[in-house]
């Protein structure tokens, strides 16, 4: 007897984080999306189950880190302000930018 075959169609949950140090509460953020990953990855507990099998879960935890190994909170290792490129970042100079808004829009096509 052959096995039905059931396929459901999952929503993605994207979790940007942030650019860079922006403000003291950096640490309580790192914290709550740590506490997150956390909690989905419990192998035991019914609701972290039933949330990844529910979604999928894409999670960014910084878009910034090479500014901030230069100790940068808004510009990347060349001095570009990427909250000033989000619009229309280069795929060369402002990479994580780049790559997130293509994340975003290969999310919003599959849905």
């Amino acid at each position: 007897m052959a096995k039905e075959i059931v396929v459901i169609r999952r929503e993605i949950v994207l979790r940007v984080n942030y650019l860079g140090i922006l403000v003291c509460s950096a640490t309580a953020i790192n914290r709550g999306i740590e506490g997150a990953i956390d909690f989905l990855l419990q192998k035991n507990n019914k609701e972290a189950k039933m949330l990844r099998e529910t979604f999928i879960f894409k999670i960014i935890p910084i878009l910034n880190p090479d500014g901030v190994s230069y100790g940068n909170y808004r510009c990347n290792s060349v001095g570009a302000d990427l909250n000033r490129r989000w619009p229309n970042p280069s795929k060369l100079l402002h990479p994580t930018i780049y790559y997130t808004k293509k994340l975003v829009k290969m999310c919003h096509q599959d849905n």
